[in-house]
């Protein structure tokens, strides 16, 4: 038998054993749990990594290894199904994993049976599409596990253990094929000290069964997320995050500079504003923890990116870069990276706007540009080019400290995903480009209202607004101080933002 013939059989019985779980309709069981827990107790112990009740965390762990273990999945023999991790990705995609879009019995066999034949053809999805369609899964995975009510837990030993180990290693570096690193045998020896050895096909069937059950909707246009590039002969392209986990192909040369960590900063644009991307109907409960929490951006934001809710009109992003081969190193370069854009998303939105703006020097992209470009932008005004024209400048990392680089990419028209492109030189004349993006995905922003008389977005587009903070609705009718910023529902149709 052939290994595509093998390939097929095993992706029948995925699919096979996929109908059994999800009952039919790609969606979770309600005693999901515990059937993991009764068959997977190897993979519930590698999630098993922080602390409990840190829900940032928890989101941003779970992710991360479910990425590792899908990249590193083997097959007989422990080898990999191929080198080639397009085919790796083309065989989850082929296996069953755009079944889930439909909860229709007959069409969901039909996906079925139209799925197998394009794989088996070797047509199937492409590549960038695989990788789209995992990206967009891997959020909606992270949140229906955690939905389930699965919740890790650690001892206190434990637990720094793991978030030492973390900072040392970045699980963004291993090939398909390759075993997780070194952080994974201590770790689980901490959690089940007495556990059988990993039983390989039981993971692998198990992993590739869980991404086939995320809920998603196909994104329009083609893009990679976490690809790397090179803009000289012999640069060194890589991908090197820590917080992150991107899929990059292995360098071939030591790194000359290495992204230690991403994150998303409250924008000036931005306020406390949030859409999703479908319509949602906030429960009490929720609305009760969002008010809860009164001008804590960085909690409202881990509330609302772990619901893959988008930020609005900017995305400021915190970018943390090092030298790791103790060479002075100038970044020269930072563009837009594998840009799509739509339509802005019109779901729901957590409208808040911002009460002010920052006059200091900014790195900043208009994702509305025909050609997005870095530009200096300082007191309300654009002051030219970031890295060329009178008032350029470069961005020098030392050999004995990180330097933190703030990047606005803003829009007022549309919704966009997109990477970083960093390209730096070292002093020995080595040149390289390095791909930065959200934890293996895009970076997203979308265009919102933002309290701007010449606003292009209106409220009326949305299907649910919840108005909070200096524009809310408990601001002036009473409410007792401790509610008069709450977030409240009002009428798209005819709310004026005020």
């Amino acid at each position: 038998m052939s290994e595509q013939d093998e390939r097929s059989l095993y992706a029948k019985s995925l699919l096979s054993q996929l109908e059994v779980l999800s009952q039919g309709y790609g969606l979770w069981r309600d005693n999901l749990l515990a059937f993991m827990q009764q068959t997977t107790p190897d993979l519930l112990a590698y999630w098993q990594i922080v602390p409990e009740g840190n829900e940032d965390h928890l989101r941003d762990a779970v992710q991360r290894r479910l990425w590792h273990h899908f990249k590193a999945i083997p097959a007989k023999e422990g080898k990999p199904w191929t080198d080639d991790r397009a085919d790796i990705f083309r065989f989850a995609f082929g296996a069953g994993f755009n079944l889930s879009a439909t909860k229709n019995h007959v069409r969901l066999r039909e996906r079925q049976r139209r799925s197998e034949k394009d794989f088996k053809g070797r047509r199937g999805s492409s590549y960038e599409t695989a990788c789209r369609y995992l990206d967009q899964a891997s959020e909606k995975i992270v949140e229906q596990i955690l939905d389930t009510g699965f919740r890790p837990s650690l001892s206190p030993d434990a637990a720094q253990l793991l978030l030492a180990a973390e900072k040392a290693v970045s699980f963004s570096e291993s090939a398909p094929g390759t075993a997780p690193p070194a952080v994974a045998a201590p770790l689980q020896e901490q959690l089940a000290p007495h556990r059988a050895p990993w039983k390989v096909p039981t993971l692998t069937a198990v992993v590739l069964l869980v991404v086939t059950l995320a809920i998603w909707q196909p994104w329009p246009h083609k893009t990679t997320a976490g690809s790397a590039q090179a803009d000289a002969p012999g640069a060194n392209p890589s991908t090197n995050i820590e917080s992150s986990s991107a899929a990059v192909v292995p360098p071939q040369a030591p790194d000359i500079l290495k992204i230690a960590s991403v994150a998303y900063m409250q924008g000036v644009r931005q306020g406390f504003s949030f859409v999703s991307p479908r319509p949602v109907t906030l429960a009490p409960d929720d609305l009760s923890m969002i008010n809860g929490i009164p001008n804590d951006w960085d909690k409202l934001f881990a509330w609302a990116h772990g619901r893959s809710w988008v930020v609005t009109n900017e995305a400021l992003l915190q970018i943390v870069v090092s030298d790791p081969l103790s060479k002075t190193v100038v970044i020269t370069k930072a563009e837009i990276a594998n840009l799509e854009c739509r339509s802005p998303l019109n779901g729901t939105l957590l409208y808040s706007p911002p009460a002010g703006q920052n006059n200091d020097p900014q790195m900043i992209f208009d994702l509305d540009a025909p050609q997005p470009a870095a530009h200096i932008y300082q007191d309300g005004q654009d002051q030219g080019m970031y890295f060329s024209g009178p008032n350029a400048k470069n961005i020098t990392v030392a050999s004995d400290k990180p330097e933190t680089i703030l990047v606005h990419a803003v829009t007022q028209k549309q919704y966009c995903i997109f990477s970083l492109k960093f390209t730096a030189t070292s002093s020995d004349g080595t040149v390289a480009s390095y791909i930065a993006n959200d934890h293996g995905k895009p970076f997203a922003v979308t265009a919102a209202p933002y309290g701007n008389p010449n606003d292009l977005q209106k409220f009326s587009m949305y299907k649910n607004v919840y108005a909070g903070g200096v524009v809310s609705p408990h601001e002036n009718d009473g409410s007792p101080p401790e509610h008069a910023n709450d977030f409240v529902a009002v009428d798209p149709a005819t709310y004026d933002g005020h």
